[in-house]
């Protein structure tokens, strides 16, 4: 967690101090924006996922049920961004970053489950992992745009995304092959589901 937070400290000081004002003010209202979508569309779902783990229940059923209730609700969120651009294309004029974050944030938020599993079943570096590859890659890659001028709006977004790409990639390949928990094929059960 903290170093989660001093990753991203790095990131937001970088990102102010190197910025136009204009550009981190989009950055910042995005990210609100993003981070307000995502979790209303969790449900608060992460945190009885966790629960259900560490109480003993069946990991992958549990983490399935999750998993299946992200990409579902993910896929209707980017349906809702995508028809927000056909039928709004004025606000994405003036918010021009905000597709592009808020794919890194989808993409972080499917890549929730397997943080949840590794904190559920106790694989707390495993979860230090996921938590922080997004961030040291993000930090990278912004440190590398800048010293190589090459830091524009959309590969401003691009990083996130890159970022984010990683944590849920890092998350698949720790909890497949490390913490041996088989991913598919994906468990559903629509009463326990709604439950």
């Amino acid at each position: 967690v903290i170093s989660g937070q001093v990753l991203g400290l790095a990131i937001f000081y970088i990102i102010s101090r190197y910025l136009s004002k204009d550009i981190f003010g989009e950055l910042s209202w995005s990210l609100a924006m993003t981070a307000f979508l995502v979790a209303v569309i969790s449900l608060g779902a992460d945190l009885i996922i966790v629960r259900r783990i560490a109480r003993g229940e069946d990991a992958k059923e549990t983490a399935s049920l999750h998993f299946i209730h992200v990409v579902y609700t993910s896929i209707v969120l980017c349906i809702l961004l995508w028809l927000g651009y056909i039928f709004l294309p004025s606000i994405y004029a003036v918010h021009f970053l905000f597709p592009g974050i808020m794919i890194s944030q989808v993409l972080s938020y499917i890549a929730s489950p397997f943080k949840q599993i590794a904190n559920g079943t106790r694989a707390f570096r495993n979860l230090a992992i996921i938590s922080t590859i997004s961030g040291i890659i993000k930090l990278l890659l912004l440190v590398a745009g800048l010293s190589l001028h090459i830091l524009s709006n959309r590969n401003l977004a691009l990083l996130f995304i890159i970022g984010s790409m990683a944590e849920l990639v890092t998350g698949i390949f720790l909890t497949a092959k490390k913490a041996g928990i088989q991913l598919f094929p994906i468990y559903w059960n629509k009463a326990k589901y709604l439950l």
